[in-house]
């Protein structure tokens, strides 16, 4: 007889003991069909966990359902000084800071979106800005070709700070730890950095050879990074640290980039323990600290086509999801494995799920996901990836009524069950007998005995649908 399989596909990210595999991009079709437009230039997440992405048709923030947008209106002067956004920082204050380019018919021009609702925008001048960072003080900065700019609240205004070192324009830029300003400058064969201590002295840090080679539009040094052990990562055409007092150039091969040139054309680096995201013209690089290895991502789009896998925005968020935006739109990817990890319903094993007809997930406190199939009863996949099937048992009372199980929720001790025949429920810390729960009730005409829509609010209360009416138990355990 043909064994039917049902499949079950669930985010790896909810699985426990899922296989690390490698990563893959997929395209994030829901989000960017929300943006202002699917270009992205750069991704910010705010201290609240919004997402925000700067756009060439203004600014789009996900609260992950809906997408709220800022644009720019010649005839408001409360709104973005231009639409084409390519760098978001967020000060300790929680405003947001945006950097317009300038158009035939928009200067360059610098925006504050006021926290905590940015319901106020207001503008500020300052064309020869090329990078805005946020500075040892938690206040925006701006760095032109001779100075460095501090915000002054006091004054809604930013004022001089201190003289540049050189006049070359600012390329990059980053406080680190410590309280340092760094600049990164780009002048080909001259290309250095600037450090600002926050007491005493500027000081210059050279780099150890050129770094050349003609790529994308000729910077050379496009982005800084500090990771956790206090290094600072310094890339763009190549890839380089400092140590010392010297900026020391890694000797990793440099991709030839067709219609491009030569090196990474790296515009973004995200440090963790184990080593370096760098997105660039050819994809997304993975430096490895341990191994000194280096490895390319490409998006998933037909043929690894090069132009299409130029990343213009790149951020990591706080659940370890990365995000790429290209000129050509939102891509996302779970770190640790591919996406997804398929779940098959397998009769002859019992450490599968027991049907593959997924009607209900619950992830319980204790980081047990809990699934309710239809026909084959509720399951319990813990830390350690052992699934425990839950079934009816018309002998034994302290299993499932119904095999259909609708809905689940938990408070801090109990799962409660949603099944086609009623209200269950099973102790969180000992994971072994179903409690049911009878009504006097009778159930209103075209209305059977299931149980729906179980929910937790935050006092406590569990609220149900069942026998044709609204339940609910109290935090006390009256119903």
């Amino acid at each position: 007889m043909l064994r039917s399989v049902v499949l079950f596909l669930i985010a790896l990210a909810a699985v426990p003991g899922a296989r690390a595999q490698e990563i893959a991009f997929e395209r994030a079709t829901r989000v960017e069909a929300a943006l202002p437009q699917s270009s992205v230039y750069e991704i910010l997440e705010d201290q609240r966990g919004f997402l925000w992405f700067a756009t060439r048709e203004g600014l789009g923030r996900w609260d992950g359902t809906t997408m709220r947008t800022w644009r720019r209106d010649p005839f408001d002067a409360a709104s973005l000084p231009g639409n084409i956004v390519r760098r978001l920082v967020e000060d300790d204050r929680g405003d947001i800071w945006a950097r317009a380019e300038a158009t035939d018919w928009t200067p360059k021009g610098i925006a504050r979106l006021i926290g905590p609702g940015h319901d106020e925008v207001r503008r500020y001048e300052h064309p020869a800005a090329t990078q805005v960072f946020v500075g040892p003080d938690g206040e925006a900065w701006l760095a032109d070709s001779t100075h460095l700019w501090r915000f002054d609240r006091s004054r809604d205004a930013f004022v001089r700070a201190r003289e540049r070192l050189g006049s070359a324009p600012a390329s990059a830029s980053l406080t680190t730890r410590d309280g340092t300003v760094w600049i990164a400058t780009d002048l080909g064969l001259e290309a250095g950095l600037e450090a600002y201590l926050s007491r005493g002295p500027a000081r210059s840090v050279p780099f150890d050879s050129p770094w050349t080679g003609d790529i994308g539009n000729g910077t050379h040094v496009s982005t800084l990074t500090e990771a956790p052990d206090g290094t600072l990562w310094i890339a763009g055409s190549r890839l380089g640290r400092v140590v010392g007092t010297r900026v020391e150039t890694l000797a990793l091969p440099l991709p030839e980039i067709a219609g491009y040139g030569t090196g990474f054309g790296a515009n973004r680096l995200l440090a963790d323990d184990d080593g370096l995201w760098m997105p660039g013209l050819n994809g997304v690089y993975r430096y490895t600290f341990s191994t000194e290895a280096l490895s390319r991502y490409a998006l998933s789009l037909p043929g690894d086509i090069e132009t299409q896998n130029w990343i213009t925005g790149f951020h990591r968020d706080r659940s370890g999801t990365l995000w790429a935006g290209t000129v050509w739109g939102l891509h996302h990817a779970t770190p640790g494995g591919s996406p997804f990890r398929l779940l098959a319903h397998d009769p002859n094993d019992a450490n599968t799920i027991g049907s593959g007809i997924v009607l209900s997930i619950h992830r319980d406190r204790l980081g047990a996901l809990w699934i309710g199939t239809l026909g084959g009863g509720l399951n319990r996949i813990a830390p350690d990836g052992t699934v425990t099937r839950y079934r009816h048992d018309p002998e034994d009372p302290a299993t499932l009524a119904h095999d259909w199980v609708w809905s689940l929720a938990s408070d801090d001790e109990t799962l409660w069950i949603g099944t086609g025949d009623g209200l269950h429920s099973i102790a969180l810390e000992a994971p072994g007998a179903v409690r049911r729960y009878v009504f006097p009730e009778r159930p209103r005409d075209g209305y059977g005995p299931s149980a729906y829509g179980l929910h937790m609010d935050p006092t406590g209360t569990l609220w149900f649908g069942h026998l044709g009416g609204l339940y609910r138990r109290s935090p006390s355990g009256e119903f």
